[in-house]
């Protein structure tokens, strides 16, 4: 079972190492600055999965005027096709009808 809940400060190692892994066949073409890293995750609420307590996966929620844009979507590559991310999405999607949000949109790396 797949639990979601909100980011807590003794997460960040954990996320970051899991947000290293998910994306690292990406960073031979994309660097973010230090700058845009900090201005993404400035406003965002943020996401962990857990499966047998240990944390799997992350997702950051920005929650907008009439929308809930996810942004920073992570899973670990040992917990991949295993719902981990649809369970992020579908958590999203239920904070935002339950915020009365019109849609959740998903945001892309710039």
């Amino acid at each position: 079972m797949i639990e979601i809940r909100e980011q807590i400060d003794q997460d960040e190692e954990t996320i970051n190492h899991i947000i290293s892994a998910a994306t690292s066949e990406l960073r031979s073409i994309y660097h973010p600055t230090k700058t845009v890293i900090q201005n993404r995750i400035d406003n965002q609420v943020k996401l962990v999965a857990i499966i047998n307590n240990n944390i799997v996966g992350t997702a950051g929620l920005i929650i907008c005027e009439n929308h809930i844009m996810v942004q920073g979507l992570a899973v670990s590559p040992v917990h991949r096709r295993q719902g981990v991310a649809r369970a992020l999405l579908e958590y999203a999607t239920q904070r935002a009808q339950k915020e009365g949000k019109s849609e959740l949109t998903l945001s892309t790396i710039k």
